[in-house]
């Protein structure tokens, strides 16, 4: 879900859009060519995979996998093992695991922020007399328990230790606004340009137009074969 060079592309040109979905969704999601046939072939076709394995760690993702049983694995390399899935298994993925797996992290991250936010109240706190950490006045419930663990942790350490989750501390409140402002983002592309199922379909029918790779085993079939017109090369 996370790349470093969102900015570099102009989503308003659908090649672009397009490549950067492809990237985007390479943690959970693949697209190769059937190589059976070629580009100008009208029974051309770019199969759909969803990566199954221990290394992803989106709850919603793995509940998706368990709720829709596919046949045993197509691809398998190593620990990475990929399904084939059909495309209304992945409109369901990209209108509503996707958008789901995006807000949970948006939430995650806020979460921390607000951490972040009371971890400085208490570390700009910091008095001379003993205790010198203490909890903030104000304080949400859902982060009392982890502050309150931060102070207890505040008040053990050594002064150099203290410095060190002071650089911690700016450097998380400089950084975790960036990540949600980038899942923002993300949310916003998803939902304007996956918005619809004809939007969607097209996607997939014109992903011959990007340089994808070519299915190298497991089922090789056009059985989710989406049909299109067929144009020569320029």
């Amino acid at each position: 879900m996370y790349i470093d060079n969102i900015d570099e592309y102009d989503v308003s040109y659908e090649k672009q859009y397009m490549e950067l979905m492809v990237n985007l969704l390479k943690p959970y999601i693949v697209f190769r060519e059937n190589p059976q046939y070629p580009h100008d072939s009208r029974l051309y076709t770019v199969n759909i995979y969803r990566k199954v394995n221990q290394s992803i760690n989106s709850p919603i993702f793995k509940k998706w996998i368990h709720k829709i049983k596919l046949t045993p694995s197509d691809i398998s390399q190593g620990n990475q093992v990929e399904e084939i899935i059909s495309v209304s298994n992945y409109i369901d993925f990209i209108q509503c695991i996707f958008p789901k797996m995006i807000n949970e992290e948006i939430k995650l991250y806020k979460k921390k922020l607000e951490f972040e936010e009371c971890k400085q109240d208490i570390l700009n706190g910091q008095r001379k007399t003993v205790p010198k950490f203490k909890l903030p006045m104000f304080l949400g419930s859902d982060i009392e328990d982890e502050c309150s663990q931060c102070v207890e942790e505040l008040n053990r350490s050594s002064k150099d230790m203290i410095q060190q989750i002071k650089e911690q501390n700016k450097n998380d409140l400089e950084k975790i606004p960036e990540k949600i402002t980038y899942l923002e983002k993300i949310s916003e592309i998803n939902r304007q340009k996956n918005g619809s199922i004809d939007s969607i379909v097209n996607f997939l029918k014109n992903l011959h137009y990007l340089e994808i790779s070519k299915t190298t085993g497991g089922r090789i079939g056009n059985e989710y074969s989406l049909p299109r017109l067929v144009t020569k090369s320029i």
